[in-house]
């Protein structure tokens, strides 16, 4: 295979079934796909932080910094995104946004060479429909997720450029591991899983490693693709390495379950452990559940460090209608969120 081949195909081995697990843990993503969202695992192991957390912080003449976050933006098909004005006024007190873009710009569902693969090509219009809820040049779109190496780098260069062209910040590869919006705020990123282990991909880096990722003077969040899909409860090692990250991050919000899990309290720090979707094509009720997450961040003081002032969390709901689909807020919390 000669250099610029290898470098289209962005790894080495392609994968013929395209599955970031073992073959036991694909096995349980497809039972639960046809059972529903597994409640009962792990139930218990972490205590859900209620609504409008606030934490003790110096009060500040200045305009605390909002920031928004959404979970997995995946394909939408022949779908156009419609947003309920409660979302929209949710989102639209924020200064910065940040979603998970798990999907590429493509009108090619199937990737040749792979027998068995659950690629999410994304319809174009999609920078049309994300601009409609929040102005592009301050909306930034991690792309450290299972889904980023689907397709060839052509491809994924065209869909990344589609993005770009429209003003939206993309980060998240193996070159930009984070991005800093703000002179008071860093965000990491980084992915534990890749259906096709490309070269260019940001895998999540050990907790250890932590420290040179942190911004010293910053308010440091970590925005992990990370956990088990559609599974109510985080499990006891994704539990384990939210304690470990909590030692140098200040926060963390994670994404890829596909469903809501908590947002939790660990050593103190605000820990969403999956936000869930935010919008996918599939009507399955395994699907239509996620959560937008928003923090103030309270200005430095005299010297001092920014800091967290306010967590917030609400739950959100995806309704499937003829030629659309409408992200709404939802007053029916799921149980295992309350």
């Amino acid at each position: 295979m000669s250099g610029v081949a290898r470098r289209e195909r962005r790894t080495r081995f392609l994968r013929r079934i395209a599955t970031p697990y073992s073959l036991l843990e694909t096995r349980g993503v497809v039972r639960r796909n046809r059972s529903g969202v597994d409640t009962l695992r792990n139930a218990g192991i972490v205590a859900p932080l209620t609504q409008d957390t606030r934490f003790a912080v110096p009060a500040a003449s200045v305009k605390p910094l909002r920031i928004g976050f959404i979970g997995d933006i995946m394909n939408i098909a022949d779908k156009t995104l419609v947003f309920g004005d409660d979302l929209k006024a949710f989102v639209g007190e924020c200064d910065i946004l940040i979603g998970n873009f798990e999907a590429t710009i493509h009108d090619h569902p199937k990737r040749p060479g792979v027998w068995i693969g659950f690629e999410q090509p994304q319809a174009e219009r999609i920078v049309d429909d994300l601009a409609a809820l929040f102005d592009p040049t301050r909306f930034y779109l991690s792309l450290a997720n299972n889904h980023s190496g689907d397709y060839p780098l052509s491809v994924f260069e065209r869909s990344n450029a589609l993005l770009r062209d429209r003003g939206y910040r993309l980060f998240g590869m193996k070159d930009d591991p984070w991005i800093d919006p703000d002179p008071g705020v860093r965000i990491v990123t980084g992915t534990m899983w890749s259906n096709q282990r490309a070269d260019d991909m940001l895998y999540l880096h050990a907790p250890n490693q932590s420290a040179k990722y942190c911004r010293p003077g910053a308010v440091n969040i970590l925005y992990p693709h990370w956990g088990y899909e559609l599974e109510a409860w985080p499990r006891p090692e994704i539990v384990r390495l939210a304690t470990e990250y909590a030692r140098d991050f200040d926060a963390i919000v994670g994404h890829h379950a596909h469903n809501p899990q908590q947002m939790a309290l660990v050593d103190g720090k605000p820990v969403a452990f999956g936000l869930g979707d935010f919008c996918f094509y599939y009507d399955l009720p395994t699907y239509k559940h996620g959560m937008v997450c928003r923090m103030e961040i309270a200005p430095s003081i005299e010297g001092g460090a920014p800091a967290i002032a306010t967590v917030d969390w609400r739950q959100i709901t995806a309704e499937h209608q003829p030629g659309q689909l409408k992200i709404e807020m939802s007053n029916n919390i799921l149980p295992w969120l309350k």
